[in-house]
């Protein structure tokens, strides 16, 4: 009776102290990383990129119209530009006179390239090339922003995780505790109660953190399938906006849409087509066949009209494109200045939360002095502890906030991992 005595004197509501305190963390499990299926060996980013690339087959159109440009420079080789023509005519006087006449005639027709037509169509396949190999890239990008956001989501949920786990262990030692000193009286299961009410509130809590790091892992496997290691912090990096995929992307589609223009002008202008012509005749029955051979040249009289209305759309796409790339460029260096306030303030977090962590130890430092003099009461011990484990947890996060500020700059500069 006179230890339970004590012990209420010391501690007048351990339940209202873990409340108070937000549970007290063991120092040396603050300090570790929740535990999870990923390991500590760290892949690289590119491979965790190319994996989730591959699986969300985000350059499939880049690889469309690689194919396409592909059978561009394969036609420029043709020694034709189209297939040849063959036509036939057969002529007498069945229906007529009746004497005999009779004339047959048989010929073949070839395409001729127009005066740069090849070189065109070799500049318009450069063109289509550069232009998927651009959007691939951007392509890419636009994937490793999805792989960036995913893991530090999930690196988020699983510190988180294990701040609640730790603090739901030491709920349950506090109940633990307490439900030895039930028998000593009624004030003892008063407090018994009040733990655990607060270790189902604490237990609630962890059950829908852990809920949010499953969703953050499946969103995670979803993008790069299932992982058995930790991707490291990245490098803070820098890159001009002139080279950001997506401004490049846009400059490939302006140029391809301006060679594609070029193409077309040039091909509805007229173009030569020869033929050869070989003919048998016969004037009158009994008469001798005579054979001849001829040359046909054709061209038309101008140009194809739909050739410039088609030419014209293509250049005003090409020139709408490159008005767009300032709007891009303004909205590139937004997202800069976004991402550089975000590292800042993450940085400063960091370190004031060291200086917190700093000025907890030294508190229950003297906390525990004080205890051992028999100055403070367990209450104040608690407190103590309970503000270094909180401490310890804001030190960690802000631990991850950094990682995940600096993917978002390197997000935001276009850089790939």
């Amino acid at each position: 009776m006179t230890n339970y005595i004590l012990w209420r004197r010391f501690v007048p509501s351990i339940a209202s102290a873990m409340f108070v305190m937000g549970f007290y963390l063991p120092v040396q499990a603050q300090t570790q990383m929740p535990s999870s299926p990923i390991s500590s060996v760290a892949p690289t980013w590119a491979e965790s990129v190319n994996t989730a690339f591959a699986r969300t087959a985000a350059g499939a159109d880049a690889d469309a119209a690689l194919a396409v440009a592909q059978a561009g420079n394969t036609l420029a080789a043709r020694a034709y530009p189209d297939t040849f023509e063959v036509d036939g005519t057969l002529r007498q006087d069945v229906i007529g006179s009746g004497k005999g006449y009779r004339e047959a005639a048989a010929g073949v027709t070839a395409s001729l390239w127009r005066r740069g037509e090849r070189e065109g169509l070799r500049a318009q396949s450069a063109g289509a090339l550069a232009l998927a190999s651009r959007e691939k890239d951007a392509a890419k990008l636009e994937i490793a922003g999805q792989v960036r956001a995913a893991w530090w989501a999930y690196e988020t949920a699983r510190a988180e995780v294990g701040v609640l786990e730790d603090q739901s262990r030491f709920a349950g030692e506090v109940v633990t505790t307490t439900s030895r000193l039930v028998s000593a009286g009624e004030m003892a299961q008063l407090d018994l109660l009040q733990a655990q009410s607060a270790q189902a509130q604490l237990q609630s809590r962890l059950a829908l953190a852990q809920g949010s790091a499953a969703q953050a892992r499946a969103a995670l496997t979803g993008l790069v399938g299932d992982m058995n290691t930790s991707l490291p912090v990245e490098t803070v990096g820098a890159m001009d906006v002139e080279a950001h995929p997506a401004i490049l992307a846009l400059r490939a589609q302006a140029q391809a849409l301006e060679g594609q223009a070029r193409l077309v002008r040039l091909q509805a202008t007229p173009s030569w087509r020869v033929g050869l012509d070989v003919r048998a005749e016969r004037g009158l029955s009994g008469d001798n066949t005579l054979t001849s051979t001829g040359v046909r040249l054709v061209r038309p009289f101008g140009a194809a009209p739909s050739g410039a209305v088609e030419a014209g759309g293509l250049q005003a796409r090409a020139n709408a494109i490159i008005l767009q790339i300032n709007a891009r460029k303004l909205a590139i260096e937004a997202g800069r200045n976004q991402a550089v306030a975000r590292l800042s303030a993450a940085r400063a977090s960091q370190l004031s939360t060291q200086t917190q962590r700093d000025a907890a130890a030294q508190a229950l430092a003297l906390t525990l002095k004080g205890r051992s003099e028999g100055e403070l009461s367990f209450f104040e011990e608690l407190r103590a502890r309970g503000q270094l484990a909180e401490a310890e947890r804001a030190e960690a996060l802000a631990r991850v906030e950094i990682g995940a500020a600096i993917s978002a700059f390197n997000q935001a500069q276009g850089l790939l991992p």
